[in-house]
């Protein structure tokens, strides 16, 4: 069935922001370790989210466009194409974007909350996919380089390794907290979801039930005044009727008519 909608735009425009982010790339600052000014302005750090007198917000979004290098890139789209399918076909084009958005964006403030260096990078939204994608489909088949595996295998190493990270002192170049944060709100939202369609379909059930009951009381009401009617002819002739009570008659044909 291809890609679906949501993921192939954030493809193209993750895509679209590398090539932007290459041509910022002068004098080959990047191989010297150098950010260019493009990436300044737009990745997540502690300082520029709280410089006054502008609070820039944004960062929390942006930085999710924002990659280190070309082999970071790739990963993220990659494991971006494996997983999304699955994921956007659980939730729906808005549903994938809220937690695609919402896993970085999650991620992004533990990040803010454990250091105050610069984060680039989609890996919490994709984490935050990753996590939905193997809770919904533990058992479905992977294979990691050579290695076949069960996809809840793989995210549990995953997972085990940026938690040895975060508790070794010398974690360097990976933002674990972004990883985390993207994991733990897509594990949330995973649950999440599946209480309120569960809610959702029970509320529903009520209603529906509530509506049948409601509609079987009124052709019990309805059919006691017919039945009153039809006595009231037997034994008087249909020209002792009211206006009403002829009417009530005509109507009850219909319903009749129309259910037959």
């Amino acid at each position: 069935m291809g890609v679906r909608p949501a993921i192939k735009g954030l493809m193209i425009a993750n895509l679209v922001v590398f090539f932007i982010q290459q041509g910022f790339e002068l004098g080959g600052q990047r191989a010297l370790g150098a950010p260019t000014a493009f990436d300044r302005l737009f990745w997540l750090d502690r300082d520029s989210v709280l410089a006054m007198p502008f609070l820039e917000f944004y960062r929390i979004v942006s930085y999710q466009f924002l990659h280190g290098d070309m082999w970071h890139f790739v990963m993220n789209m990659l494991v971006l194409w494996v997983f999304g399918n699955g994921v956007h076909d659980r939730l729906g084009f808005r549903g994938f974007l809220i937690l695609y958005f919402g896993a970085g964006c999650f991620g992004g403030l533990i990040h803010l909350l454990l250091t105050a260096s610069p984060v680039v990078g989609a890996s919490g939204a994709i984490y935050g996919i990753m996590i939905f994608f193997a809770i919904l489909h533990p058992n479905a088949p992977i294979i990691f380089f050579i290695v076949r595996m069960k996809v809840k295998w793989l995210v549990t190493f995953f997972v085990v390794a940026d938690l040895l990270r975060f508790l070794s002192p010398n974690q360097q170049g990976i933002s674990v907290g972004a990883h985390l944060g993207g994991a733990a709100f897509g594990a949330v939202a995973f649950f999440g979801v599946h209480r309120y369609s569960g809610a959702g379909r029970r509320l529903q059930e009520k209603l529906v039930q509530k509506v049948e009951r409601r509609k079987a009381q009124k052709d019990r009401e309805q059919k006691e005044v017919v039945d009153d009617i039809l006595a009231k002819v037997s034994e008087e002739g249909i020209s002792a009727l009211t206006d009403k009570e002829r009417r009530v008659l005509t109507q009850a044909s219909k319903r009749y008519k129309s259910r037959s």
